[in-house]
């Protein structure tokens, strides 16, 4: 009885490697999106959840907007000197 539930556990265990080997896209895609969808319930887990309806209404700065501000306070404390050394050459 037991050489027939190891044998039985044998043939569950190939099932799936048969399946990966037959289907090797559809595979992938599968586990990919398991591995997205657990990313994604893990992310919200460990996120802060929201307290107030007020958060919702209130602007966030998006990843475009926050990269321009940073350009932009990057460039405001080069240019000037740029210019001032421009000028200089310039007269």
């Amino acid at each position: 009885m037991v050489s027939h539930e190891n044998s039985r556990l044998a043939q569950y265990a190939a099932e799936p490697r048969h399946m990966v080997e037959e289907y090797p896209l559809s595979s992938t895609l599968v586990v990919f999106g398991v591995g997205l969808g657990a990313g994604l319930l893990l992310s919200s887990l460990l996120t802060e959840p929201v307290n107030s309806a007020m958060h919702y209404m209130s602007h966030q700065e998006t990843t475009s907007e926050r990269m321009r501000r940073q350009l932009m306070d990057a460039f405001h404390g080069v240019l000037p000197a740029v210019m001032e050394r421009f000028n200089a050459c310039t007269r």
